[in-house]
Order: structure tokens, then C-alpha cells, then sequence
């Protein structure tokens, strides 16, 4: 499976003209329910919290997307050629929450962690890089 990450950062590197940007989103491991749900035995709802959290193998057994620690989608998005402009995390929209004023609350507080070291928990990471010269 590591490969096939390694060949589709290749191709978008080979086909990206010189200096020419690169913006990835991935889905965080470190948020806390797995957004993207997973096919997990005795639970009928799949966004079980702190899955994305179990042991890379068990994870990508179940689940129905790859999620990244933002060391690792760097390290890759690097070794591909690209050079690295920004990382950011973003926190959720909380968009399913029906209730506006629980809605509102929430956001507030998860809005304001993005700027503290919390903000390793956000739901995805944004990174922003550049194709360097290449002939």
C-alpha cells in the first residue's frame, strides 16, 4: 500500500508543470471519530470514537480511508520532490449539528484551539507545497 502513495506523488510531481503548487487535504489521525466510517463488526454506526486512534493495521483493515499524522503526509509530500510551504490543521464545520446555538458553542471553542498546540486534533491537514525545477 505504501507504494501505490509513492506512485500517485509521483505522477502529480511529473505532472505538475515547474513551480507549480501542490495542496493536499488528508484526514487527520488524530481527530477524534473516523470521518470517512469504517466497516467495524457489532457496530451499526461506523464513526466509532478514537478508532482512527487504533494500531495502523487494525485501522486500515476497517476503516474506509487513509488518514495521516501530519509527520507522515510531510515526509511523503517531501520525498516526492515537493517542496513544503505551509501545514495547517483545520478543525470541523460541524455542519451536522442541527441545533444552532450547541452548533455555535462548539465552534467557538474548537475555532479558538486552532490557534494552540490542540490543534494537532483537527479533523483534516492542509499542505500547501511547491514543485521545485525539474527538467
Amino acid at each position: 500500500m505504501f507504494q501505490s502513495k509513492k506512485k500517485a506523488l509521483a505522477e502529480m510531481h511529473r505532472g505538475l508543470k515547474n513551480k507549480g503548487d501542490l495542496i493536499v487535504s488528508v484526514p487527520n489521525k488524530w481527530w477524534i471519530f473516523e470521518t470517512h466510517g469504517a466497516n467495524l463488526p457489532y457496530f451499526k454506526w461506523n464513526r466509532v470514537p478514537f478508532f482512527s486512534w487504533m494500531p495502523r493495521k487494525i485501522h486500515e483493515k476497517y476503516a474506509h480511508a487513509r488518514i495521516y499524522t501530519q509527520r507522515e503526509i510531510v515526509r511523503l509530500i517531501s520525498q516526492a520532490g515537493f517542496e513544503i510551504y505551509a501545514v495547517e490543521v483545520m478543525m470541523p464545520p460541524l455542519d451536522k449539528v442541527k441545533n444552532k446555538y450547541v452548533q455555535a458553542a462548539f465552534r467557538h471553542l474548537l475555532f479558538k484551539l486552532e490557534s494552540t498546540p490542540f490543534k494537532i486534533f483537527g479533523v483534516s491537514i492542509f499542505i500547501f507545497a511547491k514543485k521545485e525545477y525539474s527538467e
